[in-house]
């Protein structure tokens, strides 16, 4: 008999199931993969962090023991400390830190190459504290140091400051270097 009207379609939708389950399938493993991933990234940060700590506890206690020596130091002698820092990214300005006979902080600028007059004022500061420490009355013992182990010092500069405290050294009798070639 035929139908009048009606005609039935029948989809077979066994395919377009077949598609959906794969699309399921790669979407569940990728991000399975990417929470592995990112599980891998943050035990790497946790242990750069971990690296880090360390080393800020190390450089903390070194520093600590560097202070400790220095007023052992002090109380015997006069202790002129002088350290440079700069940022790598703008290495023609540096930064000249000086701790004075009477602890006080320092700070000069070098810039450029010719440093020739930031250097001679370096010197007359340096000079006027071993005049101020003669005044006293006391023939004290003065220690000139440098950089104190610390890499962070340009050789230019270092060489610079060797000269001066050499110069420095023979001018008084009871002025004393220490230098980085002292220390390692």
């Amino acid at each position: 008999m035929k139908k009048h009207g009606k005609s039935e379609i029948i989809m077979d939708l066994t395919s377009l199931l077949d598609v959906v389950f794969i699309m399921l399938i790669i979407l569940l493993s990728k991000s399975t993969i990417d929470s592995l991933k990112l599980a891998e990234n943050n035990r790497d940060a946790d242990a750069r962090i971990e690296q880090a700590e360390t080393a800020q506890a190390a450089a903390e206690a070194a520093k600590n023991n560097y202070i400790s020596q220095m007023e052992t130091l002090q109380q015997g002698c006069d202790v002129l400390s002088l350290t440079e820092s700069y940022d790598p990214a703008r290495i023609i300005e540096r930064t000249v830190h000086i701790v004075d006979i009477n602890g006080g902080a320092n700070e000069y600028t070098l810039r450029g190459a010719n440093t020739k007059a930031d250097l001679e004022q370096i010197r007359t500061f340096i000079n006027e504290q071993i005049e101020a420490s003669a005044q006293k009355g006391e023939d004290r013992p003065i220690i000139l140091a440098l950089n104190d182990n610390d890499g962070r010092i340009l050789y230019r500069d270092e060489q610079a400051f060797i000269s001066m405290f050499t110069a420095i050294r023979e001018d008084h009798a009871n002025v004393h270097l220490r230098l980085p070639a002292d220390i390692e």
